[in-house]
């Protein structure tokens, strides 16, 4: 009889010790996904900022192109892929 209630401690003991890994678990998933979510709205805004700047530079870019090629004193095509991207054409 003695050797059926030490083993039921040790269960109880067993029990119990998994319940507290399983709250551990559960705050650590809690933490976790909290983490995600910031990383993603921080995420989120990384990219808008950059998608912002990238379309600020190459409009930049084409305003320079443009007044460089219509300083130039001769006609000027400008292909990209085979097709017409800018053109000059001097009177």
């Amino acid at each position: 009889m003695s050797n059926i209630n030490i083993e039921k401690q040790e269960l109880i003991l067993e029990i119990e010790y998994l319940r507290y890994e399983v709250e551990i678990l559960k705050q650590e998933k809690a933490d976790l996904e909290i983490m995600l979510e910031m990383t993603t709205v921080h995420s989120d805004t990384i990219e808008n900022e950059l998608e912002k700047k990238a379309t600020e530079t190459v409009q930049k870019s084409e305003k320079k192109l443009a007044q460089f090629l219509e300083a130039m004193p001769v006609g000027v095509f400008v292909l990209l892929d085979l097709q017409v991207f800018y053109v000059i054409i001097l009177k």
